[in-house]
């Protein structure tokens, strides 16, 4: 009879270890941690913690961010290329569905940064579609909160599941399209940046509700931990902290801006457009004027935008006006934070890490080397991604307590009826479960441009960039193509710089 008890009981464990294995699928930004190591307690100094390091989706795509950072586009057009014949499809459908939402955006930036806008545009349609597509469903439905990076996904299954964009991911989409139109001499740019506009204030308005329902109850779902008295409320608080201390390093970067939706692109190209029209449509000149001062409220500080405001509005005619725009450096890349919670637990989750740029500044000049302009900072992308991670910590806060009641329920249960291997169960439920570190990784860090009205003569711009000891560290050359507006789009990334003109603004589109 005893025999049979112990036997019954065990069949319990495994099932709820089943379930805890189900739960801890759900909780993708906080879970238990794979490596076996051995972890010190909340009380040990935090110096002496382990620094965040990669896993999953950031550890698998880094290669392809270092080719770009490198300038090696041969190389990452081929790896390209490669994985989508593997899939073995040409149908757009079945293509969107195997590269995912995250596969497509990846795919926009990289063919942008190549000089690739038609590819560009291609990828960025099919991921258009997907989030409009999830769009129409109830936003329950879609199974995730609208805090994005760090929630939960539709699937409940880490990166096999739904990658459920944060809003300023979606607004950089329209924005990469929009600068694809632009290159190809295509007004169609306005339209995608007004959507850009549109969707800027829907994701604010989302995330804003989502905030509101989690700070209606401070300790939310960390009531039900107490009851259980998994977490003490000096472990907890002691946990907490810890997550505070990590996401105050970046405190600096975040607080620069009031929210990750006041990026202030989409109203930049919409009075570029506009700008460029009003060559034949004088009246234009007044409605580029009104875009760029919306865009300047977002940016106040941005030299560029305060100039493109002073212009239009003594309505300096646009004639000979090139836009440059460069992209400088990468998006901070997720990378596994681990806190040590008591012995064997400790929790898991993905933060945001900032990559240092090398660049300092990016000038363009003439054939002579006469300067024409510096470049200025139009949208700080890092900002808006660190805002984003900030925001949601309240959210992570609940979630990580969870986790890790999780575990602790998990090894007392396994002590208590495995005879002290409560570690060994663990590990089994671990290895099932990965923290979630998918974002779109080839974002620039920094949107920047300048505006210079040239000489109709000037057909030949360099553009440089510069340490921060004002040392150049590269050069490019460009020759601007057929009439008397230019756009032109440049990729810095350390050592390397490309830069690539616009076809004749407004060139006739099929």
């Amino acid at each position: 009879m005893t025999t049979t008890v112990t036997y019954l009981q065990r069949i319990k464990w495994l099932c709820f270890i089943a379930i805890c294995m189900g739960f801890g699928c759900t909780l993708q930004g906080c879970v238990p941690t794979q490596t076996g190591r051995t972890f010190q307690s909340l009380q040990s100094d935090p110096a002496k913690q382990e620094n965040p390091y990669y896993a999953g989706y950031s550890k698998r795509y880094a290669p392809y961010r270092d080719k770009l950072a490198q300038g090696k586009t041969d190389a990452i057009d081929s790896l390209l290329k490669e994985e989508e014949e593997k899939i073995g499809t040409k149908d757009s459908e079945k293509l969107a569905s195997k590269l995912r939402l995250v596969g497509l955006m990846e795919r926009t930036s990289i063919s942008l940064q190549l000089g690739k806008p038609d590819k560009a545009l291609g990828y960025a349609r099919l991921a258009q579609e997907l989030i409009e597509e999830r769009n129409s469903e109830s936003y329950l439905a879609e199974g995730a909160s609208a805090f994005g990076n760090f929630f939960l996904n539709a699937a409940g299954s880490g990166e096999l599941g739904r990658y459920n964009a944060p809003g300023y991911e979606k607004v950089m989409l329209l924005d990469m399209a929009s600068m694809a139109y632009l290159l190809r001499g295509d007004a169609r740019a306005f339209n995608v940046a007004r959507l850009a506009v549109e969707w800027q204030k829907n994701e604010k308005e989302k995330f804003t509700e989502e905030l509101k329902k989690t700070k209606k109850d401070p300790k939310g779902k960390n009531k039900e931990v107490a009851k259980k008295d998994r977490v003490n409320k000096g472990t907890s608080i002691k946990l907490i902290d810890a997550l505070n201390r990590e996401f105050a390093k970046y405190d600096k970067s975040a607080l620069t801006v009031s929210s990750a939706f006041v990026n202030p692109f989409g109203d930049y190209v919409t009075g570029m457009v506009n700008e460029f029209k009003s060559v034949k449509v004088k009246s234009l000149i007044s409605n580029a004027h009104i875009a760029y001062k919306q865009a300047l409220q977002l940016n106040p500080k941005s030299k560029v935008l305060q100039k493109a405001v002073k212009d239009t509005k003594a309505r300096k005619r646009a004639k000979n006006l090139v836009h440059i725009v460069a992209l400088d450096g990468f998006v901070p890349e997720k990378k596994i934070l681990s806190i040590p919670v008591i012995g064997d637990v400790d929790v898991e989750l993905p933060t945001f890490n900032p990559i240092e740029s090398q660049v300092a500044k990016i000038k363009v000049l003439s054939k002579s080397n006469k300067t024409l302009a510096t470049l200025s900072p139009v949208a700080d992308i890092e900002a808006l991604a660190l805002r984003h991670q900030k925001d949601s910590l309240p959210y992570l806060q609940s979630m990580m307590l969870i986790a890790a009641a999780r575990d602790i329920a998990l090894i007392e249960g396994g002590n208590s009826l495995f005879g002290g291997l409560g570690s060994i169960v663990k590990s089994v439920t671990d290895d099932a479960q990965e923290p979630d570190t998918t974002s779109w990784m080839t974002l620039p860090s920094t949107v920047l441009a300048a505006r210079i009205y040239i000489h109709p003569g000037l057909k030949t711009l360099k553009i440089r960039s510069y340490n921060i000891n004002n040392k150049m560290i590269a050069e490019t050359c460009i020759k601007l193509n057929k009439g008397t507006q230019h756009f032109v789009l440049v990729r810095s990334s350390d050592q390397a710089l490309n830069a690539y003109p616009s076809k004749k603004i407004w060139s006739s589109q099929k």
